[in-house]
């Protein structure tokens, strides 16, 4: 069995001004189990604001016109196996894996984001979303000294960063006595780059006998290398062909 212990505070207010003007902040503290023996705390927070344009200015056919900004910083938690050991059975003898590390932190998440809210000609909205993300301390399975007797550790290795446009169209095409219909159309584009690293680039996944990800500094994050390459559809049924894929 694993039993996992969490701790969590907060503490969250809102401010309305005129019904223009809208603030939001909190404060949060995280304890778990899963952080290293000597980081069982994290302090998170968030502080946003919007601004309701079309209070104060009248605008042709917008019904509700609305800009935001937030900031606020977030953690992703290890594994609840990455501060132990892990051993796999060789010919039935344990083989060291996995070395465990128990000072590991919790990766820690600042975003920046921007948008804005439309409502126009009664039945359509539009949203539109910019954030950027730094993310440092990335919890990495990364390869160790072989002096050490394990293949890999989970470590806090590196820094990514990261931009996101998130844009989203919505419509009422009925509203009716008892129907309803609404459709929404959504769309993102995602940018993420390793920035730092702080152990020897390597190969990782997608699973522990296939190495196509390279993690390094200054490489687009899921980055795939690879010597061969399929690019038509003849070259794909050669490949089916012949067992090679």
């Amino acid at each position: 069995s694993v039993t996992i212990r969490n701790q969590n505070l907060f503490a969250i207010t809102t401010f309305d001004i005129r019904d223009r003007y809208i603030f939001d902040a909190l404060v949060r503290q995280d304890q778990s189990s899963l952080f290293g023996a000597d980081q069982r705390r994290q302090l998170y927070n968030r502080v946003s604001g919007a601004y309701r344009v079309s209070e104060d200015f009248s605008l042709p056919g917008v019904d509700e016109f609305k800009l935001r900004a937030s900031y606020g910083t977030a953690g992703l938690r290890p594994g609840f196996d990455a501060q132990y050991e892990i051993f796999s059975l060789v010919g039935g003898s344990p083989t060291p894996v996995t070395l465990g590390n128990r000072e590991l932190r919790p990766a820690f998440s600042k975003e920046t984001e921007v948008g804005f809210n439309l409502t126009f000609l009664q039945n359509f909205t539009f949203e539109y979303s910019y954030s950027d993300k730094i993310t440092t301390d990335q919890i990495l399975l990364a390869p160790v000294s072989a002096a050490t007797g394990y293949r890999n550790t989970w470590t806090n290795a590196g820094t990514l960063t990261g931009n996101t446009h998130e844009v989203a169209l919505g419509a009422v095409l009925l509203s009716k006595g008892d129907m309803f219909w609404r459709v929404n159309v959504t769309a993102d584009r995602t940018r993420q780059k390793i920035t730092e690293l702080n152990v020897a680039p390597f190969l990782a996944g997608p699973d522990g006998n296939t190495q196509l990800f390279r993690v390094a500094p200054n490489e687009p994050f899921g980055v795939i290398y690879g010597y061969s390459w399929i690019r038509t559809a003849d070259e794909l049924a050669a490949s089916l062909k012949s067992g090679k894929l």
